[in-house]
């Protein structure tokens, strides 16, 4: 086992599960998880956060999906919140932003 360079100091983890049509349960994916994430990385690497303070990773599942709108968590907390990826994407900026804001 090798150690890699120090992972960057924050992640928000979005949910990317895309499960097959007619599955039980629902998925986050097809409710725009990766828009959602590629804004949201967009939008660190245009204010020069990408990677020094922050990333945004796409994961398989955070277990709650419910299928009323894509699952997502904050560095620091230990909730997993459900988002409209294409109506809260600014709210979800905007909460982001104010994590990586010195108290």
């Amino acid at each position: 086992m090798k150690c890699g360079p120090p992972a960057s100091p924050s992640l928000v983890l979005v949910c990317g599960m895309h499960r097959k049509p007619g599955a039980q349960n629902p998925s986050c994916g097809p409710l725009g998880s990766e828009d959602l994430r590629r804004f949201l990385k967009q939008e660190l690497k245009d204010r020069g956060l990408w990677r020094s303070q922050i990333r945004v990773a796409t994961v398989d599942c955070l277990g709650v999906c419910s299928g009323e709108g894509v699952s997502l968590q904050f560095p620091g907390d230990e909730r997993v919140w459900i988002v409209d990826a294409k109506g809260e994407k600014e709210q979800v900026l905007e909460r982001v932003l104010s994590l990586l804001q010195p108290e």
